[in-house]
């Protein structure tokens, strides 16, 4: 377990580093600071009651990637940013406060105009000041470990007040989960309209001659093998809690073919072997046979991946060919909610990987290594970890 934890850490710290390098290199800087007022969405039965809005504060430091490294430009130069946001939750007592760190990328619109439409995605981490506590905080079932992992997505229009100042309205939303790593983990999913204001330090953006010159789309297929390493409580969201840490091993093999030079789309096949599963139908005698082979899963899966030179961003989603404890188990609760149904056939993941060579200009082979979270349903399944090479 903590092995998987040293391995995020490295990651989000290369991340991180590899940010501040960009950002070396870009030429505008802008600094942006402002409001969040929202509502947690109340994603299961016992959420904790909300006695008011979610009330948050940002403030961020953005740099305009300027071209010296040749994916910039397949990006509209987008801007690089580091975001702080913390704040109440609407309910102090139980979900108490929330201090989250992303790596934000900007795409920006037309700025010439005086009126800019931008999407902004951020990936970082977060703390909760008052997670699940067996004893003193018993009914926070959103949160379960102090430390959580924290995605945010968001639609932004800036308005040009004057040629140094913004102001920025927004459509935000907030996600925070351990990946059911530490039980219970429902997860936050907070959306929340923003209201801030953006300086430019500079007005003129300079763009550079990239040195590195992009070789025509490699639209050859290549085949992929990938092995991971994941951990996780056995149980649902709620619990129980406090339980052992199982791994989880899997192995996939896909085709992968770039229908840009930073898109990448994939197709291929996943096997899971859980241990934790093993554990629970072997304790409650789930199975009277082949209970090793009932806690494989297997599942087609396609994925979509954007290339940022040696870093990728992925995304998949997928259809279980296999998946015989959970369906089963599944039948056993007489459970009719629908989608808890689905939970049990659509697999999900998201994550970031980094690649030995460029993986925009690099031809033939390439290796890897990555971090991601598994979902099921759009819900954390656990935390895996691996490397991969594209052939």
């Amino acid at each position: 377990m903590r092995i998987v934890r040293l391995i995020a850490c490295v990651f989000s710290l290369i991340f991180y580093v590899g940010g501040f390098r960009a950002a070396a290199q870009a030429s505008e800087k802008t600094v942006e600071g402002g409001m969040l007022f929202g509502s947690a969405i109340r994603n299961y039965p016992e959420f904790p009651p909300l006695k008011g809005p979610a009330v948050l504060a940002y403030v961020k430091y953005s740099a305009k990637l300027n071209g010296a490294a040749g994916w910039h430009k397949y990006y509209r130069y987008p801007f690089l940013g580091f975001r702080m946001v913390g704040g109440s939750l609407g309910n102090n007592a139980v979900l108490g406060q929330l201090i989250g760190g992303t790596v934000d990328i900007r795409i920006p619109g037309n700025e010439n105009k005086k009126i800019n439409f931008s999407p902004v995605l951020g990936m970082g981490a977060s703390w909760f000041s008052k997670p699940y506590n067996e004893t003193s905080n018993p009914e926070n079932f959103v949160i379960g470990s102090a430390i959580t992992f924290f995605a945010t997505a968001a639609a932004e229009m800036s308005y040009k007040l004057k040629p140094s100042m913004d102001l920025v309205l927004s459509v935000n939303v907030l996600h925070a989960s351990n990946a059911h790593f530490q039980l219970p983990n429902v997860g936050l999913n907070l959306p929340a309209v923003g209201l801030g204001f953006r300086y430019r330090f500079s007005e003129k953006t300079d763009t550079v001659a990239s040195p590195v010159v992009l070789a025509a789309t490699d639209t050859k297929p290549h085949l992929n093998i990938r092995f991971s390493v994941g951990f996780n409580e056995q149980g649902d969201s709620q619990g129980p809690v406090n339980g052992p840490k199982y791994p989880i091993f899997l192995a996939s093999t896909f085709a992968s073919k770039k229908v840009s030079p930073v898109n990448k789309l994939k197709a291929g096949i996943e096997v899971w072997y859980n241990s934790g599963v093993y554990d629970y139908i072997v304790s409650q005698e789930f199975y009277d046979t082949h209970e090793h082979r009932k806690s494989f899963a297997v599942a087609a899966m396609f994925g979509h991946e954007f290339l940022l030179g040696h870093w990728g961003v992925v995304t998949d989603a997928g259809l279980y060919l296999y998946n015989k404890f959970y369906q089963d188990k599944f039948k056993e609760t007489e459970e009719t909610n629908f989608r808890q149904k689905l939970k049990t056939y659509v697999p999900g993941r998201i994550g970031f990987q980094y690649y030995l060579n460029d993986a925009i200009t690099k031809r033939g082979s390439n290796a890897y290594v990555g971090i991601y979270i598994k979902s099921n349903m759009g819900q954390a399944d656990f935390l895996e970890s691996g490397f991969g090479i594209s052939f």
